[in-house]
């Protein structure tokens, strides 16, 4: 058997066919083959024995370009969809064979082997996710107006509320003459008020493994990353 990544869908179909109908090691042996065949096309050159199946993506010499090339090769041979992050998603070729196998085969594929469970083997074909491509777990957001969460956001939203504030106190700036009617006027602004984010300097460094000294010194909106990546 050959494995040519510009099979058409009827090609595509009979090779499916064919694996469904191998016993357990001979189709074990040909999806080893066919994964290591463009593995070894994506890296451009070298014979990849099976010696490399343990080896991480990494290791291999794969980055995120040639994630996407083995995603686009897997999924055109296999007519299957695979994430752009596959190699990061099943970090060596055994892991990925294993996942690969399981979404040609179905429940063919080795029934009684235990997998790690990931979120695209979901049954996406359920009627009552048929509007739902796309499931949030988790939201966080910071914006003025006191806005700490989406609720708070949508709160603000429905009672019609705006971010707009007076200058933070607790800045170190001289809040009093900050504002001049000149918009020429050097040091000074003409607006009275504006967004911000009043609890920006509440940063609990601690609890980010970080000391005082580097919090102090690192860019306020990666501060604020870190604090709504882990509420999200």
């Amino acid at each position: 058997m050959t494995f040519d990544d510009e099979k058409t869908p009827v090609e595509t179909s009979a090779l499916v066919s064919e694996l469904r109908g191998l016993g357990e090691a001979e189709r074990t042996h040909r999806m080893t083959e066919l994964a290591l065949a463009h593995i070894t096309a994506t890296l451009g050159g070298g014979v990849l024995g099976e010696d490399a199946l343990g080896r991480t993506f990494k290791d291999l010499g794969f980055d995120s370009m040639m994630s996407a090339e083995l995603r686009d090769r897997l999924s055109r041979a296999l007519d299957i969809t695979l994430p752009s992050s596959v190699i990061f998603d099943y970090p060596t070729p055994a892991v990925l064979i294993e996942h690969v196998r399981s979404a040609v085969l179905g429940a063919d594929a080795g029934a009684g082997t235990q997998s790690v469970p990931t979120a695209d083997s979901a049954d996406l074909n359920d009627p009552d996710d048929a509007d739902d491509p796309v499931v949030i777990v988790g939201m966080a957001c910071r914006y003025p107006g006191g806005v700490g969460s989406p609720e708070d956001l949508w709160s603000l939203v429905v009672g019609g509320g705006e971010g707009i504030t007076g200058f933070p106190e607790s800045r170190g700036w001289d809040v009093e003459g900050l504002y001049h009617p000149d918009p020429d006027h050097p040091g000074t602004t003409y607006a009275r008020g504006g967004g911000f984010l009043h609890d920006a300097g509440e940063f609990d460094a601690g609890f980010f493994g970080i000391s005082p000294r580097e919090a102090t010194a690192m860019d306020p909106q990666q501060r604020l990353l870190l604090e709504v990546a882990w509420e999200a």
